[in-house]
């Protein structure tokens, strides 16, 4: 085993405790797989991405399931932050720029880096949007992080690689209330503007983040939870069982990257595909689809829609382990309650008045096309 596994295996009793104070529960959902028959393939664990806590969460659970010599790509936002950076990175963190994700150099480079990790037995958690999702809806998958693992299949055909779809839905987002200000530092620091607006970019960027955080950490101190949270872990596929490379190779390609981007592209839409069917469908995202073009609803029409957005959801092949066993009445309490929670809403005699737009809309985009 290598360092840093077993340095994340000396705080996962630490973690799991936190979680159990941090949340109401952590709901895992997991493939029958045993890990350990799968030690002599390395696993690139692809994940939705919607908070800080994606990383620890996913990564602790993915250890206690067997998934030993853990990496991951973090953003520089987390592993830059004071002394947690640090943590992460001895726990197997490895920053990803993700300001320069439109550098042509600097992609090949990380491509090629998360390769060398995967190549040398590790097996690699990444975020493949590249990013947390400010808006709800799951982002386009980016083949350079995808394509790592394409890379280590052609340079090495006798092993086989695979990847590992998992998701984390969770009813109240820690760091919700902070998207405005990370989009605003995000775009201020981006490489075209003057350095000045970069470094206040910085500030609104690194701050905000390290503000959401630290109150994430301490909440449970104060009595604050954040409600359920959900992962899904879907089962694992080789890249053979998607694609086959040496039929779409372009050989006459000027690098290996170049030459295996069809296979990518189309492997990042499978990994899109699988994400979006395996994200758990909740009932604060029902009820919030279904105020998102009102300002006032009553609670009589949200029941009685209810029926019409679940079909919906289970003709596109959605992950709706949560919600299609409840009443219309019982859905549509839980999500008044968690945007409630969260001040998005207020009742007021039989009507559900939105109070903050952009959290509604924030739950609402999760039911989108497959």
């Amino acid at each position: 085993m290598k360092e840093y596994h077993h340095a994340l295996h000396k705080v996962s009793g630490k973690v799991d405790r936190f979680f159990k104070k941090a949340f109401d529960s952590v709901c895992l959902t997991r493939p029958s797989v045993d890990f350990a028959t799968l030690k002599g393939s390395p696993i690139m664990i692809t994940s939705s991405h919607r908070s800080q806590a994606d990383y620890f969460l996913i990564g602790n659970i993915l250890h206690r399931i067997g998934i030993d010599n853990l990496r991951f790509a973090a953003g520089d936002n987390l592993t830059n932050l004071p002394v947690i950076g640090k943590w992460f990175q001895k726990w197997g963190a490895f920053p990803v720029e993700r300001h320069r994700s439109s550098n042509r150099s600097y992609i090949l480079r990380l491509c090629n880096q998360v390769s060398s990790m995967l190549e040398q037995g590790d097996n690699v958690i990444v975020f493949p949007e590249m990013g947390r999702s400010y808006t709800g809806r799951m982002l386009e998958m980016k083949q350079v992080i995808i394509g790592a693992a394409v890379l280590a299949q052609e340079r090495n055909p006798e092993i086989r690689y695979l990847y590992l779809p998992s998701t984390v839905s969770y009813e109240l987002l820690p760091e919700l209330s902070y998207f405005e200000t990370l989009l605003k530092g995000k775009k201020m620091r981006a490489p075209g503007n003057d350095m000045v607006r970069r470094g206040i970019g910085n500030v609104y960027y690194f701050g905000a983040d390290a503000i959401a955080f630290l109150k994430f950490l301490l909440g449970h101190r104060f009595g604050r939870k954040y409600g359920n949270v959900y992962v899904d872990i879907g089962d694992p596929v080789a890249i053979d069982e998607i694609v086959d490379l040496a039929a779409l190779r372009n050989a006459k390609a000027s690098n290996e990257f170049w030459a295996n981007r069809t296979a990518m592209k189309r492997i990042s839409t499978e990994i899109y595909r699988r994400l979006l069917c395996l994200f758990r469908v909740l009932p604060v995202h029902i009820v919030a689809s279904l105020l998102e073009s009102h300002r006032a609803c009553s609670l009589s029409s949200l029941k009685e829609s209810v029926p019409l957005v679940l079909d919906s959801v289970r003709t596109e092949g959605r992950n709706v382990k949560s919600v299609g066993s409840l009443g219309a009445a019982e859905l549509v309490e839980d999500g008044i309650r968690i945007l409630h929670r969260m001040n998005a809403v207020r009742k007021r005699n039989n009507e559900i008045i939105v109070r903050n737009d952009p959290i509604v809309r924030y739950y609402a985009a999760t039911i989108e096309k497959v």
